[in-house]
């Protein structure tokens, strides 16, 4: 009995703190981690493979003159 006592609590808590979070941020809870993890850092990646392919074909013409 005690642990459903524990888990009904910590349910309702997790549930407040979630909806409190809601309202204050527009962002999930989330994408606001990958945001701080790492993703901030994710426009600065380039896979465009035709641009990759293009740059490196003018990169060799020019070193083959």
């Amino acid at each position: 009995m005690r642990y459903l006592v524990l888990l009904a609590i910590g349910l309702g808590v997790g549930y407040g703190l979630g909806f409190q979070d809601a309202k204050q941020n527009d962002k999930n809870i989330v994408a606001r981690l990958v945001d701080m993890v790492g993703g901030s850092t994710r426009d600065k990646l380039t896979t465009d493979a035709d641009a990759q392919m293009d740059k490196a074909e003018t990169d060799s013409t020019s070193h083959k003159k």
